[in-house]
Order: structure tokens, then sequence, then C-alpha cells
């Protein structure tokens, strides 16, 4: 789990960037289905 952690931090932070703050639950989902692939 932590070791996805930065990874997931990293996604997250890079998409918010781009997305809006109301989908950050979204981001994150497929940010955590592309890490455990």
């Amino acid at each position: 789990m932590w070791k996805h952690a930065s990874q997931q931090l990293y996604c997250v932070r890079t998409r918010c960037a781009q997305e809006d703050k109301d989908k950050m639950e979204t981001v994150i989902g497929d940010c955590n289905k592309r890490n455990l692939d």
C-alpha cells in the first residue's frame, strides 16, 4: 500500500492541476486502478 503512496500522490497532484477538485475522488480511483495493474 505505502509502496504506491508516492505514485498515487504524484498522479493526483498532476491530474488535480487540470481537473476540478470535485472530481478528486474520481481521479484518485483512476490512479489506484493504474497503480494496481
